[in-house]
């Protein structure tokens, strides 16, 4: 598999497109991604889902065919989306529920700089790959993929203008040493926490305005794919379908 045989697909506001079979297909094929890649990992009974699915922004690298198949994504939700569909934002949350008072503390006076700044916050999460590509992927998809996913994080942050990105690495499957070559860094020295709902695996929660010159340099690399995009967004005001010139 090579960049050529991959898609990247952008879908926000996914209540707006719900009308639309192809994007139903799309959402539940990211969805058994999810289903397959949380159950394996960190057992059945965990389901990365919620409210925010419908509202915020799934960013998928899709292998290209009769009908693209979702390969990995994540999900990125402002707290302006949150506050506007009456969601508690997801990191506050996390944190609230299972962290250590202190990173609440850290993460609350981050989001209070945010605001007070005029600044857009999200929180990126329910980050997952399909099963069989960790079982039959090559050292060079797998750098691939990693450079991918710093493709989506620089390239959707820098366009819709968010400055703060929030998010949560598992030491398990060390996306915690992922997170930290992006250039996030640890909220606090108290990050570190069990997570209920992963069965309580350990996360660290990140924060970064500013990421590495390795994902700058790596986004720069990846920036045709990206620009070849397909975006479903509503963001003009009427929901629309655009592919990126």
């Amino acid at each position: 598999m090579n960049v050529n045989n991959l898609q990247i697909v952008v879908l926000e506001d996914l209540k707006d497109f719900w009308h639309i079979s192809e994007i139903r297909e799309l959402y539940c094929d990211l969805m058994k991604v999810k289903f397959q890649g949380y159950g394996t990992v960190y057992g059945d009974n965990v389901i990365s889902s919620d409210k925010a699915d419908f509202f915020g922004t799934h960013l998928i690298v899709c292998e290209k065919g009769i009908r693209l198949k979702p390969l990995f994504g994540y999900k990125s939700v402002t707290l302006e989306k949150c506050e506007q569909y009456h969601l508690r934002f997801p990191a506050l949350s996390l944190v609230s529920s299972d962290g250590h008072d202190k990173c609440l503390l850290g993460l609350q006076e981050i989001i209070n700089t945010a605001v007070t700044n005029k600044e857009q916050i999200s929180f990126d999460y329910s980050w997952a790959q399909a099963p069989e590509l960790k079982e039959n992927r090559t050292k060079e998809m797998a750098q691939l993929f990693r450079d991918l996913i710093m493709t989506l994080v620089i390239s959707h942050h820098r366009d819709h203008d968010i400055a703060h990105m929030i998010t949560s690495g598992v030491v398990k499957v060390k996306t915690d040493r992922f997170f930290k070559l992006l250039g996030l860094k640890t909220i606090t020295s108290h990050s570190l926490f069990s997570q209920k709902d992963l069965n309580d695996e350990m996360v660290h929660i990140f924060h970064t305005k500013k990421y590495s010159n390795h994902a700058y340099e790596i986004a720069k690399k990846y920036q045709q794919l990206w620009s070849e995009r397909t975006e479903y967004s509503k963001s003009t005001g009427l929901p629309i379908r655009r592919t990126a010139a």
